[in-house]
């Protein structure tokens, strides 16, 4: 197996991304988190939600516990195959999925209504190792943001994938 130790993402993050877990009252408390509101940063959510259909209401009760103006909400394990043709809304966001051809994976995202977005499929990947979900978000006063949530199948080949 290759050594990747030295393109591991989490030695590379700048430190003003927060990847901290929060509890719902240490997230309402936080000064970080209110500071980003202010700020009007890049902000993402993410939920292994392990079936749509089963957990997508305690998705809607998070987001609205949470009470925060999230920009993407990306989910992995949704469990959706290429012929569910099931709705799932969060009131002011639109739904995107790529379904998987397993027992268990697909990946899905969220993306708040007020961005603009193009759907990037042609870098969207189905495959036994993984799903792949790409979105670029258009950016009028900068370089536009390519945005992507993946989920790795866990017993699958990692030089593969």
């Amino acid at each position: 197996m290759p050594n990747i130790s030295h393109i591991d993402p989490e030695n590379n993050i700048s430190s003003r991304i927060n990847f901290k877990y929060y509890t719902l009252n240490e997230f309402h408390n936080s000064t970080i988190i209110k500071q980003s509101l202010l700020d009007k940063g890049f902000s993402v959510l993410h939920s292994n939600i392990r079936s749509m259909s089963k957990h997508f209401d305690s998705l809607n009760q998070m987001r609205c516990d949470l009470d925060y103006p999230f920009h993407l909400i990306g989910i992995s394990e949704t469990w959706l195959k290429p012929d569910n043709h099931l709705n799932f809304d969060l009131s002011g966001y639109t739904f995107l999925s790529q379904p998987t051809s397993q027992r268990a994976g697909g990946v899905g995202m969220f993306i708040n209504s007020h961005l603009k977005y193009h759907a990037r499929f042609d870098l969207s990947t189905c495959t036994d190792e993984c799903e792949t979900l790409w979105v670029e978000i258009k950016n009028h006063l900068d370089k536009n943001t390519l945005c992507g949530i993946i989920y790795r199948h866990p017993n699958s080949n990692i030089e593969s994938f």
